[in-house]
């Protein structure tokens, strides 16, 4: 069993998600990919392998729940998440989420740069991201920096980390795919990912 619990800052509703999966719901082979669509509620699609040399390892699913500020259930559901690799390179995690109301992005939210590829809205960011332990509680910078955009806290981890997610996103047909990685891949090359899944 592996526990995560995120803390959003731009959403309407949500204040928090929690997600766990098992170890039962965790495949190897890209062949398995048809053995998951009965456990989510939209089509699973995914690249094999892209031309940067990321290739497919693994993926899960993974059981999700949004929660209010006053920790009443919002929405629950399964979202798949791929992990890709690369000899030399951070892994690259790929996240199909169903598009949920309780995660509606606001208008304030903003990114370093979005485009249009074909006829999908792509939008490519950089998040600094900070890895703390359940008890962990927010400073006066921290929600600075949260209001200010580009800045999430994440809760279960043993101790404080901090690290850079580049990140590419898109929705398809009310599915949004979230691209993340911790290399310092450039731009063009993310875009290019999201292109060729």
């Amino acid at each position: 069993l592996s526990f995560a619990v995120a803390a959003y800052a731009l959403v309407e509703k949500a204040a928090f998600v929690t997600s766990h999966s098992w170890k039962k719901d965790e495949y190897t082979s890209y062949t398995d990919i048809p053995k998951v669509a009965s456990k989510v509620v939209f089509p699973v699609h995914a690249a094999e392998q892209f031309s940067n040399g990321y290739y497919f390892e693994k993926l899960r699913v993974v059981e999700t729940e949004n929660y209010s500020d006053e920790n009443t259930l919002l929405e629950k559901y399964n979202c798949i998440e791929m992990t890709y690799e690369k000899d030399g390179f951070d892994e690259l995690t790929v996240w199909i989420n169903p598009v949920v109301d309780s995660l509606a992005v606001t208008d304030s939210q903003k990114y370093l740069t979005t485009r249009t590829i074909g006829q999908t809205e792509v939008k490519y960011d950089v998040t600094h991201y900070k890895v703390v332990p359940v008890d962990y509680k927010e400073t006066a910078q921290d929600r600075e920096l949260i209001e200010n955009g580009h800045y999430q806290i994440s809760y279960g981890s043993d101790k404080i980390e901090e690290y850079d997610y580049s990140s590419i996103s898109f929705t398809i047909d009310d599915v949004t795919y979230a691209l993340l990685t911790t290399s310092a891949l450039p731009e063009e090359e993310m875009f290019t990912l999201a292109e060729e899944y």
